[in-house]
C-alpha cells in the first residue's frame, strides 16, 4: 500500500500547506506544539475541510479537484494523543474500534486479530 496527500488548509490563524507520500507501515508525525500535525491528520481522515486536497490512498483518489470521499469512506483514521480512547476498553480493544462500523465492518474476532497484527509492528 501507498499513499500520497498534497493538501491546504486553515485553522484559526493557522494555514497548513503539506505534501507528504508514504508505504505501507505505521506513520508518526513529530514536532513542536502547533506545527500542524493533528490538522494534516484530520484534514487527511476528512474531518478538517481543506482549502486544496490531492490524497490518494492504494491508488484510489481519496480527495482532488475539490470532489470528496465522504469520511465514512476513506478507511482512513488516526488515534489522537490524550483522551481519545475509550476508558473502559483495553488498548486492543480501543485499536480494534474502528473495525467495528461502517459498511466494511468485521466481526468481533477479526477486528481484535488485526488490531493485534497492527499492534505488534509497534515492537
Amino acid at each position: 500500500m501507498s499513499w500520497r496527500a498534497d493538501l491546504r488548509a486553515r485553522v484559526g490563524d493557522f494555514v497548513l500547506d503539506v505534501t507528504l507520500d508514504g508505504d505501507a507501515g505505521t506513520l508518526a508525525l513529530i514536532g513542536p506544539n502547533g506545527s500542524g500535525k493533528t490538522t494534516f491528520l484530520r484534514a487527511l481522515a476528512g474531518a478538517v475541510p481543506t482549502e486544496r486536497a490531492d490524497i490518494e490512498v492504494d491508488g484510489q483518489i481519496v480527495a482532488r479537484d475539490g470532489h470528496a470521499t465522504p469520511i465514512e469512506a476513506r478507511r482512513i483514521g488516526y488515534v489522537p494523543q490524550g483522551y481519545g480512547l475509550f476508558p473502559h476498553l483495553t488498548v486492543l480493544d480501543n485499536v480494534a474500534f474502528g473495525l467495528s462500523t461502517g459498511a466494511r465492518r468485521l466481526p468481533r474476532a477479526a477486528r481484535r486479530d488485526r488490531a493485534r497484527a497492527l499492534l505488534g509492528e509497534l515492537d
